[in-house]
């Protein structure tokens, strides 16, 4: 994969991420979480911890897909334990 590709897929998932969760806690499940955590929430969002965790859920994302296409049957049982050696880290 090249570092363009790399960006743009990163780039995709981002956006993806961020309106599809910006739906669904804006408008879907806006009242249900407040209703069923209750006390469990913060009064007003920590926008800097999520900022943190979308950046590092959209790099996982392609990560992961890459990861699933190097498990694929056509590759060598070395790719397999490399792949999952990194798993585990």
């Amino acid at each position: 994969m090249t570092t363009k590709t790399a960006l743009f897929a990163y780039a995709g998932t981002f956006l993806t991420l961020l309106i599809c969760d910006g739906i669904w806690l804006g408008l879907i499940a806006r009242n249900f979480y407040r209703d069923q955590l209750g006390a469990l929430m913060l009064p007003s969002p920590n926008l800097a911890v999520g900022a943190l965790f979308y950046l590092f859920f959209a790099a996982a994302v392609p990560c992961c897909q890459r990861c699933r296409r190097a498990l694929s049957p056509r590759r060598s049982p070395r790719c397999h334990s490399g792949t999952g050696g990194l798993w585990h880290l």
